[in-house]
């Protein structure tokens, strides 16, 4: 049994491998991070190992404190240099690495090249070569960014994204729709101009944000609902 622990901008993930086979879950508050401890039905857990990936550095010693004080063992801490993965980018420190174990689990799962799309509070579009090595991607601006940016224009508070007309007859319906329609349309153009390098790329789609566009995206993909703690995973499994 491994347990898995993601750190991500919005929250914070938990996860119970038996194998590759994900038994269990939790999700944290990220606001709410630094008081931090497990669900109590987690503390009797006995893991053979505790693996880490956070894109917040400064979370990582109070969550290895409390794996070490609930468990007894000292998690393994995944970066670059320790992910198993060759990394053709000019920066690999500066590269997040959620973008990396998310990529690192689409080819495990469905095989290379692969083209990896993260719904959160970026988007990132992530491609892996035939070798299975990461090249890197495009990041754009995710829902909650793309409403933030309108936030001074006038009549707009507190928007509720939801899908629904195309021409929308409020302020609400009217972002919605903006950002319905740019998202996916950013998304598509990307994987089309993508999937003419690697036409036999599998498309990996994952993140918190991803359950709104799954009916909307038109091109053919997998959906993989906790694909960096699938990544966590691997990486222990190694």
């Amino acid at each position: 049994m491994f347990l898995c622990l993601e750190i991500g901008n919005t929250n914070l993930k938990g996860g119970v491998f038996e194998g590759r086979v994900l038994k269990k879950t939790f999700i944290h508050p990220g606001e709410k991070i630094e008081k931090f401890n497990f669900p109590s039905e987690w503390r009797n857990l006995h893991p053979e190992k505790v693996g880490i990936s956070s894109v917040v550095p400064d979370i990582i010693p109070h969550l290895i404190s409390v794996v070490e004080k609930i468990y007894g063992l000292s998690p393994v801490v995944i970066t670059h240099k320790n992910c198993k993965m060759k990394l053709r980018v000019e920066k690999p420190e500066r590269t997040g690495i959620d973008r990396i174990l998310n990529c690192k689990a689409a080819i495990e799962i469905f095989g290379k090249p692969a083209v990896v799309i993260d719904i959160g509070t970026a988007i990132t579009i992530d491609v892996v070569s035939r070798r299975g090595e990461f090249l890197g991607g495009l990041i754009l601006p995710g829902p909650s960014l793309w409403i933030k940016s309108l936030e001074k224009t006038a009549l707009i508070s507190d928007v509720k994204v939801k899908k629904g007309k195309l021409i929308g007859k409020n302020t609400d319906e009217a972002i919605s729709s903006g950002l319905m329609v740019g998202i996916s349309g950013a998304v598509e153009k990307a994987v089309e101009k993508l999937m003419k390098i690697y036409p036999e790329a599998k498309i990996v789609i994952t993140g918190e944000g991803s359950k709104n566009f799954l009916k909307v995206f038109k091109f053919k993909y997998y959906w993989r609902e906790f694909l960096t703690l699938e990544g966590v995973n691997f990486v222990l499994e190694k």
